[in-house]
């Protein structure tokens, strides 16, 4: 049976998902993109199994593509649209099939290329040496006082200072990536110190202050 055609507020939030690659939160896809994932679109995606979402720091919803969300992604512009979409949104539909389609002649997964487009091969995410990730984590449950609690990531520069700046963001952001950790935003940005402030490690243009491991 094919799968059920996506609505038209899906298909946005599918598509703004994989061109943010990584997991995005709603405060992130209105600073991108002016709109947010309602519940509705939420819940229509993940009983698809097209994302995953969890509730973070104040309520905070993080969503992450599915395997199948990558690969319905890739095909989702191909799909009949509804009329009232506007000649814009036609337009972008249109290139994003014909990416889709050059892809597939490449035998090139969207995922993969889209991932390569914002993590090259020369970006920082590739210079983490081993043993750095095992000591962020080490860090991280000695400040926590239970797992999943958040901890400042000024505090665990502090602790790993003998760290050069580059080498501990690539393995923040690469322990991110892969959910060994998550990385999340400060909300009240007006109760940030200074230090908070410069600690902070920017991912798809929205700063993170704050790291937490272990949440079911």
């Amino acid at each position: 049976m094919p799968d059920k055609q996506l609505s038209a507020p899906a298909r946005q939030a599918l598509i703004a998902l994989m061109i943010n690659v990584n997991e995005a939160s709603n405060p992130q896809l209105h600073e991108r993109f002016r709109f947010k994932i309602e519940k509705s679109v939420r819940n229509e995606l993940a009983d698809a199994k097209l994302i995953e979402w969890r509730a973070g720091f104040r309520g905070t919803i993080f969503h992450t593509l599915t395997p199948k969300g990558w690969e319905r992604g890739g095909t989702v512009a191909a799909e009949p649209l509804p009329p009232q979409v506007t000649a814009l949104a036609r337009l972008l539909y249109g290139w994003v099939d014909m990416f889709s389609r050059h892809l597939a002649r490449t035998g090139v997964r969207f995922e993969d290329a889209l991932r390569a487009i914002e993590h090259p091969a020369t970006d920082d995410t590739q210079a983490a040496p081993a043993g750095v990730e095992e000591r962020v984590l080490a860090v991280y449950h000695e400040l926590a006082g239970n797992p999943g609690d958040l901890v400042s990531l000024a505090r665990v520069r502090r602790r790993l200072a003998d760290v050069e700046r580059p080498v501990l963001d690539a393995a923040l952001k690469a322990m991110d990536r892969d959910r060994r950790i998550h990385l999340e935003p400060e909300t009240n940005r007006k109760a940030l110190e200074p230090e908070a402030r410069e600690a902070a490690i920017s991912i798809g243009g929205e700063d993170k202050h704050l790291i937490t491991s272990g949440r079911s």
